[in-house]
């Protein structure tokens, strides 16, 4: 079995977003700053800053995120929430990118420890990263760049870890807004 980036994005894509186009059949791109969409009236441009806070009462922690639209598609898009691990983010988010938006699929890319923690030793519980997890989600859900019926969320280490407690979350749409 190939576990190589492409064999991980064919997966991710062929799950997420049933009816995008190939890879193959689109122009090459480059990175989602040098091949922006036409601007549509009341959607963030690529590398655009999101500010939300944690769904969690007990902690509503302020979080942010950048939107990374893909350079050529079709609006409303599929979206992923990328989550990183305890460190922050870091290049493992970068590497994935520009093949995921090349598949047409946005990512917001939160940012889940600035100002929050610092290390594993006073990182939040992991209900509380759930929280913050659907916090995200529903951010995305309120833009019309992103079709709201197919949005994924992928996780490295911690925040992999978050993205199956999501998954399993009993009360999915009381965390999520719907």
């Amino acid at each position: 079995m190939k576990t190589n980036k492409t064999w991980l994005l064919s997966w991710f894509a062929a799950a997420l977003a049933a009816g995008v186009t190939s890879v193959a059949a689109q122009d090459g791109g480059g990175t989602s700053n040098a091949s922006s969409p036409a601007p549509v009236a009341g959607v963030a441009p690529a590398g655009t800053r999101l500010n939300f806070t944690s769904l969690d009462p007990s902690h509503p922690y302020p979080l942010s995120g950048t939107l990374y639209l893909p350079g050529k598609s079709a609006t409303p898009c599929p979206a992923v929430v990328m989550i990183h691990g305890t460190s922050g983010i870091n290049c493992v988010g970068a590497f994935y990118r520009d093949s995921i938006l090349k598949a047409g699929i946005a990512i917001f890319e939160v940012d889940f420890k600035t100002g929050i923690y610092t290390g594993p030793r006073d990182r939040p519980s992991p209900d509380t990263l759930v929280a913050m997890g659907f916090a995200a989600l529903k951010e995305l859900r309120k833009s019309p760049a992103i079709d709201p019926d197919r949005i994924g969320i992928m996780g490295f280490s911690m925040g992999g870890h978050l993205t199956v407690n999501a998954a399993f979350e009993k009360k999915p749409q009381i965390m999520d807004g719907r």
